[in-house]
C-alpha cells in the first residue's frame, strides 16, 4: 500500500503505459459510466508481464460531476495460461484424434455418435463423420450383426473402465461386414 498510494501512474509504469492508462481513465470520467477491460497487459514491479481484468468507474460528487475514479483489477494471468495449456491440449488431442490410423469415437450411452474419427469412417465406408453420425443412430441394431454385443461391450466399459481384446462383426455402410 505504502508503495502505491499517492502514487500516480507515471511513478509506477514506465511512459507508454502510463500515458494508455491515464487516457483511459479519463476516458471513464468524461463519459460517467463504467468501463469493463476484460484484459490488460501490465508490467509488474516484481512479477513480470502480468494480465488484468480491470472494470474502472468514476465516483461523483452530488452534483453529478466525477470526482474521483475507482478501479478494480482481477490478476487474470494464471487463469489465461490455463486456458491458452487447455486449448493447446485440445489442439493437440483433436490433431491425434483426427490423424490416428485407429478408428476413435466417442458415443452417447443409448448408442448415437458424438465424434467419430476420419480412420473410423473409412473403416465402416462412409463418406464423412458428419454422415456417420447423421446415418448411425442407434449403434446397437444399426452397426453390429448381433446387436448383444454392445450390451457386452457397454458393460465391460462399466465394470473395468476399458475394453480390451473385444471383437465383434460390424456392418459396413454398403452391407457388407468386418471384424473390429
Amino acid at each position: 500500500r505504502e508503495a502505491l498510494i499517492g502514487k500516480s501512474d507515471y511513478d509506477l509504469f514506465p511512459k507508454e503505459e502510463a500515458d494508455y492508462f491515464t487516457a483511459i481513465d479519463r476516458q471513464v470520467l468524461k463519459a460517467g459510466s463504467l468501463l469493463d477491460i476484460p484484459e490488460e497487459p501490465i508490467e509488474t514491479k516484481d512479477q513480470g508481464r502480468r494480465s488484468l481484468h480491470t472494470k474502472k468507474i468514476p465516483i461523483c460528487d452530488d452534483t453529478g460531476e466525477p470526482q474521483y475514479l475507482l478501479g478494480i483489477s482481477e490478476d487474470i494471468t494464471d487463469r489465461k495460461r490455463t486456458e491458452n495449456a487447455l486449448r493447446e491440449s485440445e489442439e493437440q488431442y483433436r490433431s491425434i484424434f483426427e490423424n490416428a490410423a485407429e478408428g476413435i469415437f466417442q458415443t452417447t450411452l443409448d448408442g448415437k455418435y458424438v465424434a467419430v474419427n476420419p480412420a473410423l469412417v473409412r473403416m465402416y465406408g462412409y463418406d464423412s463423420p458428419e454422415d456417420m453420425i447423421a446415418t448411425i443412430t442407434d449403434i446397437a441394431s444399426q452397426l453390429y450383426v448381433d446387436p448383444w454385443c454392445r450390451e457386452v461391450f457397454i458393460r465391460l466399459i462399466q465394470e473395468n473402465e476399458e475394453v480390451a481384446d473385444f471383437e465383434a462383426l460390424v456392418y459396413r455402410k454398403d452391407g457388407s461386414f468386418i471384424w473390429v
